[in-house]
């Protein structure tokens, strides 16, 4: 897990400390919902969707596991043979939506750590 959140100004954590594997599952789900597909770099490269803190390696892991239980999947890139690119599956698109519902309801389950820094960023999928 990675060491997160925002400070006051005494330098202590206002927010979760650690940010677990299924919160970063859930950023990357919505990430590529808002994108219609994604590539690893522009994940990497996402400070709006909270995914820029995540390490290459660990971004690698989730991804690969997010594959094995079909929320996503993975293709060469039609523009260029060495990059994977990545879309949402049936099961990746039903949770992008359910979280998108829970976000415009102002749902209290929201309100869990898993949850932390969840947003819904618009779909151009679907």
């Amino acid at each position: 897990m990675v060491r997160r959140g925002k400070y006051n100004k005494h330098g202590r954590a206002s927010g979760p400390t650690y940010l677990s594997e299924a919160n970063y599952k859930l950023k990357i789900i919505m990430h590529i919902y808002a994108n219609g597909e994604s590539y690893k770099n522009k994940m990497k490269h996402d400070s709006e969707g909270g995914l820029s803190s995540i390490e290459g390696t660990d971004l690698n892991v989730y991804l690969e596991k997010m594959i094995e239980v079909k929320w996503i999947k993975k293709f060469q890139s039609p523009h260029h043979k060495k990059v994977q690119v990545y879309k949402l599956n049936k099961k990746g698109r039903e949770i992008a939506k359910t979280i998108e519902d829970m976000v415009k309801n102002d749902h209290a389950i929201l309100e869990l750590p898993v949850f932390y820094d969840v947003k819904f960023l618009g779909s151009t999928s679907d």
